[in-house]
């Protein structure tokens, strides 16, 4: 409040060494904090332009925009020196949101202007693209000298640009046969809830396909697109279609959902298509291997996804090598399984792969150790398997045993093959109930011992 009586007494020096005859000075102000939004709580900031308007129809509301005639020197009769300023709440030591021009709005020419009522408008980002317009009450000037104008009643109401749609996008080459062209664009205006379709063509080879490109920046949103232009937000992925008998692509973009509009630019360009060479699901121990190759290059691919049963299991990096594999420890052995790759371009398209399907065992394991693997079921009635993995080919013996230390049974004697699993089955129906011992032996590299429980 110092700062702000400080100022007052500076404009009032100034005031006085106008020269006399002037019709009359005020001051113009606002206590009352406007902001960004109607209803909302962060202050209009300082720099925001404010506008002074005549009441022309004399009726002491703000329904007309006639601006008054402003003038800085050897000015007319009824003339002002201002006819707009800006927020200063900083400068002027009062709080965000409001304003303090001291030296503001001084009539020239030696007598009062015809009209003497006065109103405000403010607009949030600015008059050219405003998002919120605030309305200050009407006030008029008596012919006291000086007077401070204070200006409150503010009402505020919401500017919103309608999101006009482009229905469809047409782009046809110079060259039906382009390779390498790339100076055909075309841009959109995508609304909420209103897809855009893209038809690009006749194009008559198949491998020449269209390429999507989004620029930054988009503004103003009603203005033609250009190569500034972006979703606001972000777009839906979508897919190209060939239609082998008109020899057009056809596509649809949408936004991304809660995005309420933007703009995107579609470039025609040269773009071989993503071709998966072969895709395999190799089956091992609870887990299937998923191999891919990619026939051509891969300029235009971002990642891949791994997709198990219409669900993505996995995001696979792009690399330098056109061949790729991705484990699925999470198999289930006896589970079957489908899986296909996902290549996903760099402007979001999705390139499908073939589906393969797969179902994991544990005889499809990869040996590299020897072992000895718990029996399954266990306990078990009368039935259980014994497994066992041999790494190097040699004479095998598999025995049970009961607790006594008894042979009650031979399961396996003789050779083993290399890097092999095997399963056997020990029918247990002539055994009482109680804990039993396998043992393997392979060669003389290697021994295992577990027990299992027979439950009758």
């Amino acid at each position: 409040m110092k700062f702000r009586m400080l100022l007052v007494a500076v404009g009032l020096l100034a005031l006085a060494s106008l020269s006399f005859g002037q019709g009359f000075t005020a001051y113009l102000s606002s206590v009352t904090p406007i902001y960004t939004t109607c209803t909302g709580s962060t202050p209009i900031p300082d720099g925001t332009e404010i506008r002074i308007y005549l009441d022309a129809n004399n009726n002491m509301l703000p329904d007309d925009n006639v601006q008054p005639v402003a003038c800085s020197s050897n000015c007319p009769a009824g003339t002002v020196s201002i006819d707009h300023f800006y927020v200063n709440s900083v400068d002027a030591g009062q709080d965000p949101g409001t304003f303090y021009y001291f030296d503001a709005f001084i009539s020239w020419g030696g007598q009062m202007l015809p009209i003497n009522s006065f109103f405000l408008r403010v607009a949030y980002p600015d008059f050219t693209n405003p998002q919120v317009i605030w309305t200050s009450q009407v006030l008029h000037i008596p012919s006291a000298d000086p007077i401070e104008l204070v200006f409150g009643g503010w009402t505020c109401e919401t500017e919103v640009q309608p999101c006009n749609p482009t229905q469809n996008v047409f782009l046809q080459p110079n060259n039906p046969n382009f390779p390498g062209q790339q100076n055909v664009i075309a841009c959109a205006t995508l609304c909420n809830n209103f897809p855009v379709t893209v038809t690009v063509g006749p194009i008559p080879l198949q491998d020449q396909q269209p390429h999507i490109v989004v620029l930054p920046g988009c503004s103003p949103l009603n203005t033609p697109c250009d190569q500034q232009c972006t979703p606001a937000g972000g777009i839906l992925p979508f897919v190209w279609t060939f239609d082998p008998v008109a020899h057009v692509y056809t596509t649809v973009i949408a936004l991304m959902p809660g995005v309420a509009e933007g703009c995107v630019c579609i470039h025609l360009d040269y773009v071989l298509p993503v071709n998966f060479q072969n895709i395999s699901a190799n089956i091992g121990d609870n887990s299937v291997s998923v191999n891919w190759t990619m026939a051509n290059d891969q300029s235009e691919i971002a990642r891949y996804e791994v997709v198990r049963n219409d669900a993505k299991i996995a995001d696979v990096s792009k690399s330098s090598s056109r061949d790729y594999s991705y484990t699925d420890t999470r198999a289930i052995n006896g589970t079957s399984y489908n899986y296909k790759v996902v290549a996903i371009g760099t402007d979001g398209s999705r390139h499908e792969s073939e589906v393969v399907s797969a179902t994991p065992n544990p005889m499809a394991a990869v040996i590299t150790e020897y072992a000895l693997h718990q029996n399954y079921p266990n306990p078990f009635n009368p039935n259980t398997q014994i497994i066992f993995d041999v790494k190097n080919a040699g004479f095998v013996t598999l025995k049970v045993y009961n607790a006594m230390g008894q042979e009650v049974a031979n399961l396996f004697n003789g050779m083993g093959e290399s890097g092999k699993r095997y399963s056997v089955n020990f029918d247990a129906s002539n055994l009482t109930s109680g804990l039993y011992f396998y043992t393997v032996k392979i060669g003389n590299e290697f021994s295992a011992t577990k027990k299992m429980l027979l439950v009758k």
